[in-house]
């Protein structure tokens, strides 16, 4: 059960989120394209401020690799122990979300990478800047929606103040399933938790067994 303070914080982002709305967010699968509205930037040289080393890549299905990544801190239910990417990181493209929070302009960049290694979320400033960036994962699998990132409250040129963005973090068994949804609440200066919400799931499997003869 929900602590009453968890679930009214809960309850006032999703009903802010609702208001807004869902939007998903855009794609890139080429890193060597400009930046939309960060004059002279590519998406390698935003990627590179996270992966040192990283290069665009021809090979099917892989959009750039790199072997270098620098130091990230783990947020909410996420673990390092979790991290587990071996000597090189392909990536088949990433997944961007801009916003404008309390006046200032804002990038959520999340990679995709082989096997989920290290699942992250980026923010960058309007000059394309690292601001932030945390590792999401805390099971076996993580990931995020198309809609991951939700404006909250504060409609106007200036922007709302924050933006709730959601996390899945999940494993199955031959007959349970565990899963856990991170709440996390970006602003201009980074990422903080909210909160979270677990969830179990469980069914039996049936042999079919041939009938007796009578």
């Amino acid at each position: 059960m929900l602590a009453p303070r968890l679930f009214a914080v809960l309850a006032v982002c999703i009903a802010a989120s609702v208001a807004f709305g869902p939007a998903n967010a855009e794609v890139i699968g080429d890193f060597t394209l400009p930046v939309r509205d960060i004059p002279g930037k590519t998406w390698l040289d935003l990627s590179r401020q996270v992966f040192p080393d990283i290069a665009a890549s021809s090979a099917p299905n892989i959009a750039a690799t790199a072997t270098d990544m620098i130091a990230v801190h783990s947020i909410g239910v996420a673990d390092d122990s979790w991290t587990n990417c071996g000597d090189r990181i392909d990536l088949a493209g990433l997944a961007f979300y801009p916003l404008r929070l309390a006046g200032k302009d804002r990038l959520i960049l999340t990679p995709s990478i082989a096997d989920d290694c290290v699942p992250l979320l980026v923010l960058f400033d309007d000059k394309g800047t690292l601001v932030d960036v945390v590792n999401v994962k805390g099971d076996q699998h993580a990931g995020l929606s198309a809609d991951f990132v939700r404006p909250l409250g504060g409609a106007g040129s200036i922007g709302p103040p924050g933006a709730l963005v959601t996390v899945t973090n999940w494993h199955d068994n031959s007959d349970q399933s565990y899963d856990d949804t991170m709440l996390l609440l970006v602003k201009p200066d980074g990422f903080s938790v909210i909160g979270d919400v677990p969830a179990f799931g469980s069914h039996t499997c049936r042999a079919n067994l041939p009938k007796k003869r009578r």
